[in-house]
């Protein structure tokens, strides 16, 4: 009988452990990876090749976009592990899960922040090259004189 009682305890106290683990695994796939959000084919091919200023502020919008997504993702997880109780998890495993998977979501976020905010800098670069290229060829233009040489 001793027996019986005992391995009716252990299956008890491994129902909340298994729950929570699986709880933490679904939580860690919910969320995707930076690597995983891609550009559209057509403006990844531009932005390796010649990338006009266009192109790194579609980029950057991207990336915005997707990092407010992800954030959303965050709040999610925090508020789904806000709304378990006490009772239903006493050993906090699925609240820690869903924590953890909000705090990865938000590094992700930042990632993507990150690099939408490198494409809208590469975008104001290009476009104060192209203000300065402009700038120079306007005196010459406007003078009358012809910048081309003559033989």
């Amino acid at each position: 009988m001793a027996r019986v009682q005992h391995s009716v305890l252990v299956s008890r106290n491994l129902l909340p452990i298994v729950t929570g683990v699986i709880a933490m695994v679904e939580s860690a796939l919910a969320c995707p990876g930076v690597g995983e959000w891609r550009l559209p084919a057509e403006l990844e091919n531009k932005l390796q090749s010649t990338a006009a200023a266009e192109d790194h502020l579609s980029a950057a919008l991207i990336y915005q976009k997707q990092a407010q997504q992800v954030e959303g993702t965050a709040l999610q997880f925090e508020d789904s592990a806000q709304k378990i109780t006490q009772l239903e998890d006493p050993k906090q495993f699925r609240r820690n899960g869903l924590k953890i998977a909000g705090q990865q979501c938000r590094k992700e976020a930042v990632e993507l922040q990150k690099l939408a905010d490198h494409h809208r800098q590469k975008a104001e670069t290009l476009q104060e090259k192209h203000r300065a290229e402009l700038k120079e060829s306007a005196p010459l233009s406007q003078s009358g004189i012809d910048p081309t040489p003559h033989q």
